[in-house]
C-alpha cells in the first residue's frame, strides 16, 4: 500500500490515502495520466506521467487546484468538466478532449468514492495528438485523393477483378463517352479493343509479381471509334474488396507524332544516303578574338566523297586546311563566309571554281547549332558550260510547246513539261488547257509555283510522285500511277507518263497525265468481288459446282466433298452423273429444264453420297455459254434438304392431327357454350349476365386456340400498314379499361404487313400492360435501323420480377409459352419475320418488336 497525504481543509490535518499496491503498479507504469482530486478539486494523488505533464513532481501538485498548477484556458475548462462529474448521481464516465502545450488530450473522468466517504473525482488522459495527426493526413489524403479523382485530366477507372467497372472520373467519361451511371454497366470487354483484351490477364499477373502494372492499348468509344492510350495501375482496397485503379491517357497524338518522326528519320535517313548532292557537318573553329580561322569535318555522305575525290576515313576530325590547302588562297574568303553562318545562323549560298578538280561548285550553307554549320555541295560545272545552248533550247521548246497547244486543245489527256535546275528548282513552262476542265484549276495557278502539285498528291502517294521526279534522268520513259485532288476537293487516278529530254545539265521533262480513276474503280470492284466470291466458296455450307456440258466436274467446293463423300482427288476423275441417284434425272429432268430458261431455281432432284445412300437436294443452276451462245457447261448450288424434308414430313402429319383434334374441341365446346347461353338468357338476372361474360372470354379463348392449331400461313394479305394510325385506332379501342393512363405515341413508320393481326399484336401488348403494371403513362417511339424499324412500347409502371422476367425469356427462346397472349404476339411478329424483345426493371417494363423494311417472299 502506498500512503498519499490528503488535505483536510477545514481541520488542518493530513491522513493517508491507501491505494492497492497492484493498482498503484499499473497507474504508475502506464503511458496514460492518472489522477485523484477530492471534491473540493485538490489533486490528493497522481501518477508519474501527469507529474511528467505538468513537469512539478507529487509534492507539488497534492492539494493543489487547476488553476494553481494550469493555465488559466486549461483550468476553467477542467473545472467545468469537474463539476460536471460530481453531479453525474449516475456515475458515468465522462470523457472530454482537452488542448495543452501544442498538444491533444482526452480525459474520461468518474466518480470515485474516497477512504473517508466522501465523493472524489478520478481521472485517466491519454494523449491523443498522434492520433490527431493520423486522423487529420487520412482525412488529408482522401481529400486529395478526391481531388485529384474528380480534378485529373487522365481517365481513372476503378474496376474488380471480373473486369467490372465499379467508378470513373471525368475524365474518363469524357474520354470513352459515357455518362458515369452507363459507365458502371461496363466491363472491360466493352471498352478494350478485341486485340488487346489478352493483356488485361498479362496485366493481373504483373499485378502479382510488382503490385503494380503499366502498359499500351487501345480503346474503343461508345460512337465506336477507337483511340491510342497508355495505362499504369495497382491494386487497392475498394469498399472493402480487391479492386484495380488505373490511370489512362489518350497517347493519339503522340503514337501519331511518333510514326510521323520514324517515317521521316527513314526518310531522311534515305535521303542522306541516295542523295546525289554532296552533304557535310562541320564545326568552326575559332581564333582568341572569336575570328572563324578553320573548321573541322564531323560526318560527310558519300555524294561529298565523290565530287571531293576523298574517303570519309581518313577527312572525318581533320581540319579542312590539312584536307585542302589551297582552300585559304580561294578567290571566295570560304571560311569567312562559313563561320558567320555559323555563328549568325544565317544561311548562305555561293558558287565558286574549285581549281584542283576543275568543277564548278555551289554551296548551299546552313546552321542549327552555334558554331556548326552544314554544306551541300552540287556539282555545277555542266550547268555552267551548257547556260548557252539551254537558251537555245527553251525557244526551241518554246515553238513546240506552240504547235502542241493548237494540237492537244481537245484532248482529254492533260500533256505538260517541266525543267529541273542544277540547284534543285524547277519551273513548268507548259501545261495544255484542258487542265482546267479536268481538274478545275487554272493555268497560272499551276505553273506560278511548282510546289503547288505536291499540295494536290493524295498523302499516301506522295512518296511516288517525289521518288519519280528523283529517278527522271537521261533519255528514258518513266511511268507511274498517283491520285490528285480536284478543286472540288475529288481525288483522281492518273497515269503520269514522262520522257526526259536530251539536255547538258538542266533537264527538260515532257509528259503527259491520263485519268485512271473509273480504271481504279473497276479494278478495285473486281478484286472485291474475287475475294467475296472465294469466302464464300471456302466457307460456304451449300455445295458450290461447275461442270462441263460432257459432265465432267471442273470445280466443287469443300461442303461438296463433305455432302458427297468423295475426295477433292476423286471428284476430278468421276462423271457428274455418278452423283444422280438416277442418271436418267440429268438427261429427262435437269437438262431439259435449264435448256428451256437457262437458270432453275430450287430444283428438286434426287442424288447420293459415294457409299450410295440417296440425298434429297435442291439445285440452283445456270447455263454457262461462249461468245457465240453456245452451252459450253453449267454452274450453281446445290443444297442438301434430306434432313428438313424428313421433318416437314412429320411437322405436318402433327400440324394436320392438331388442327384436326382442336377443330373437334372447338365445335364440341362452341355447341355446350350456345346451349348455355340459351338457358342464361331465360334467366334474365345479374347472374346470367355474369355467366355470358364468361361465355364471350371462353369464345375468345376458342378462337385463340383454333389460330394457334391453324396449320399454313398464319397472316394474309400484305398491305401498307400506318402503324401511327393503327396504334392510336387500338389505344382508342382499349383506353375505357383505364382511362387514368396517358399515352405519348411519337411519329410511326408505315410498313408492310397484315393489318389485322398487327391490330392483334398491339391490342395483347396494350392490355397486358393495363391489367398488370400499374402504369400511368406509355411511350411508344421508332427507331430506323439499317435493315429494320424498332417500335419501343414502354410503360412506367411497376416492372416483371427478375424471376418472371427470366421465365418469359426462356419460353420465347424454348418456344413452351405459358400466356395465350406471348404466342399470339410471337407467332405474328415470327409471320412477319420480326423479333420480339422485353425487359424490365423497377421503373417499368420495355417492349420492343422489330419489323423488317422489305419482307422476303
Amino acid at each position: 500500500m502506498v500512503a498519499i497525504q490528503e488535505t483536510n481543509e477545514s481541520k488542518g490535518i493530513q491522513k493517508p490515502l491507501k491505494i492497492d499496491k497492484t493498482l498503484r503498479f499499473f497507474l504508475q507504469s502506464t503511458t496514460d495520466i492518472a489522477f485523484l482530486k477530492d471534491n473540493n478539486f485538490r489533486y490528493i494523488w497522481v501518477n508519474h506521467a501527469f507529474e511528467d505533464l505538468v513537469n512539478l513532481s507529487s509534492d507539488e501538485i497534492i492539494g493543489k487546484e487547476d488553476f494553481e498548477i494550469l493555465p488559466a484556458e486549461i483550468a476553467k475548462p477542467y473545472r467545468k468538466s469537474d463539476k460536471a462529474t460530481l453531479q453525474d448521481k449516475k456515475n458515468n464516465a465522462m470523457i472530454f478532449e482537452e488542448k495543452f502545450n501544442k498538444r491533444f488530450f482526452q480525459t474520461q473522468k468518474f466518480r470515485v468514492e474516497l477512504p473517508n466517504s466522501k465523493i472524489g473525482i478520478g481521472g485517466i488522459v491519454r494523449d491523443i495528438t498522434e492520433y490527431k495527426k493520423t486522423l487529420s493526413a487520412l482525412q488529408e489524403s482522401e481529400d486529395r485523393y478526391h481531388s485529384i479523382f474528380r480534378t485529373s485530366a487522365d481517365a481513372i477507372l476503378i474496376y474488380n477483378l471480373e473486369g467490372e467497372v465499379v467508378e470513373s472520373n471525368p475524365s474518363a467519361c469524357k474520354m470513352y463517352g459515357y455518362t458515369s451511371e452507363e459507365m458502371t454497366q461496363l466491363t472491360l470487354e466493352d471498352i478494350v479493343h478485341p486485340d488487346y483484351l489478352h493483356q488485361v490477364n498479362d496485366y493481373l499477373e504483373q499485378i502479382e509479381k510488382e503490385n503494380k502494372f503499366s502498359g499500351e492499348s487501345v480503346e474503343i468509344r461508345k460512337d465506336g471509334s477507337y483511340f491510342d492510350i497508355e495505362v499504369h495501375g495497382s491494386p487497392i482496397i475498394f469498399k472493402g474488396e480487391r479492386h484495380i485503379l488505373a490511370m489512362i491517357r489518350d497517347i493519339t497524338d503522340r503514337k501519331k507524332a511518333e510514326r510521323k518522326l520514324k517515317d521521316s528519320e527513314e526518310k531522311y535517313r534515305r535521303l542522306f544516303t541516295t542523295v546525289s548532292n554532296g552533304w557535310a557537318y562541320h564545326e568552326i573553329v575559332l581564333d582568341e578574338n572569336g575570328k572563324p580561322i578553320n573548321f573541322v569535318i564531323l560526318e560527310v555522305n558519300k555524294a561529298y566523297e565523290n565530287i571531293t575525290n576523298t574517303k570519309k576515313e581518313e577527312i572525318v576530325g581533320k581540319k579542312i586546311t590539312e584536307i585542302f590547302p589551297q582552300m585559304e588562297h580561294l578567290e571566295a574568303d570560304v571560311i569567312s563566309i562559313f563561320g558567320e553562318v555559323a555563328l549568325t545562323g544565317e544561311p548562305r549560298k555561293l558558287e565558286f571554281y574549285y581549281e584542283p578538280r576543275e568543277l564548278w561548285l555551289s554551296i548551299s550553307v546552313t546552321s542549327s547549332k552555334k558554331g556548326h554549320f552544314v554544306t551541300v555541295i552540287e556539282d555545277i560545272t555542266k550547268r555552267k558550260e551548257v547556260e548557252k545552248e539551254r537558251k537555245v533550247l527553251l525557244q526551241k521548246l518554246t515553238a513546240v510547246n506552240q504547235r502542241l497547244s493548237h494540237l492537244l486543245s481537245n484532248n482529254p489527256t492533260i500533256i505538260y513539261n517541266f525543267e529541273i535546275h542544277p540547284d534543285g528548282s524547277f519551273i513548268i513552262p507548259y501545261i495544255s488547257n484542258n487542265v482546267k476542265e479536268i481538274l478545275g484549276y487554272d493555268i497560272d495557278y499551276l505553273t506560278q509555283d511548282p510546289k503547288i502539285w505536291q499540295t494536290l498528291v493524295h498523302p499516301d502517294d506522295l512518296e511516288t510522285y517525289i521518288k519519280t521526279r528523283q529517278e527522271i534522268d537521261g533519255e528514258k520513259r518513266i511511268t507511274k500511277e498517283y491520285r490528285l485532288k480536284d478543286k472540288n476537293g475529288n481525288y483522281h487516278w492518273f497515269y503520269d507518263s514522262m520522257l526526259s529530254l536530251p539536255s547538258d545539265e538542266t533537264k527538260v521533262v515532257i509528259g503527259s497525265l491520263t485519268d485512271i480513276t473509273d480504271r481504279k474503280k473497276i479494278e478495285e470492284a473486281l478484286k472485291e468481288s474475287e475475294k467475296r466470291f472465294r469466302t464464300l466458296f471456302e466457307d460456304s455450307r451449300d455445295v458450290i459446282y461447275a461442270t462441263a456440258k460432257d459432265g465432267s466436274i471442273i470445280y466443287m467446293n469443300p461442303a461438296g466433298f463433305e455432302l458427297f463423300g468423295y475426295t477433292k482427288d476423286e471428284i476430278q476423275e468421276i462423271d457428274v452423273e455418278e452423283l444422280y441417284y438416277n442418271k436418267k434425272d440429268r438427261y429427262d429432268k435437269f437438262i431439259p429444264a435449264i435448256h428451256d430458261k437457262d437458270r432453275i431455281k430450287d430444283f428438286e432432284l434426287k442424288l447420293k453420297k459415294k457409299n450410295g445412300e440417296p440425298i434429297a437436294c435442291l439445285l440452283t443452276s445456270s447455263a454457262r455459254r461462249n461468245e457465240k451462245g453456245e452451252i459450253i457447261g453449267y454452274h450453281g448450288i446445290i443444297r442438301d434438304i434430306t434432313e428438313s424434308k424428313q421433318l416437314r414430313q412429320e411437322l405436318k402429319q402433327q400440324r394436320d392431327e392438331l388442327e384436326s383434334f382442336a377443330t373437334t374441341m372447338a365445335h364440341d365446346l362452341r355447341g355446350k357454350l350456345q346451349l348455355i347461353s340459351l338457358y342464361s338468357s331465360m334467366l334474365e338476372t345479374e347472374v346470367s349476365s355474369k355467366i355470358d361474360d364468361q361465355i364471350e372470354e371462353i369464345t375468345d379463348f376458342l378462337e385463340k386456340l383454333l389460330f394457334l392449331a391453324k396449320k399454313g400461313k398464319v397472316i394474309d394479305e400484305m398491305e401498307n400498314v400506318n402503324l401511327n394510325e393503327l396504334v392510336r385506332k387500338v389505344r382508342k379501342k382499349i383506353i375505357p379499361l383505364e382511362k387514368a393512363i396517358q399515352f405519348e405515341i411519337k411519329s410511326l413508320p408505315t410498313i408492310q404487313g397484315d393489318k389485322m393481326r398487327l391490330e392483334e399484336v398491339f391490342e395483347n401488348v396494350f392490355i397486358n400492360i393495363l391489367e398488370h403494371s400499374k402504369a400511368d403513362k406509355v411511350f411508344i417511339q421508332s427507331r430506323e435501323l439499317k435493315d429494320q424499324y424498332k417500335i419501343t412500347i414502354q410503360d412506367n409502371g411497376i416492372g416483371i420480377s427478375s424471376e418472371k422476367l427470366l421465365e418469359i425469356e426462356k419460353s420465347i427462346e424454348t418456344k413452351n409459352y405459358k400466356s395465350f397472349g406471348l404466342i399470339i404476339i410471337n407467332k405474328i411478329i415470327n409471320a412477319h419475320q420480326g423479333e420480339f424483345k422485353i425487359k424490365s426493371s423497377n421503373n417499368g417494363t420495355t417492349v420492343m418488336l422489330y419489323f423488317p423494311k422489305n419482307i422476303r417472299n
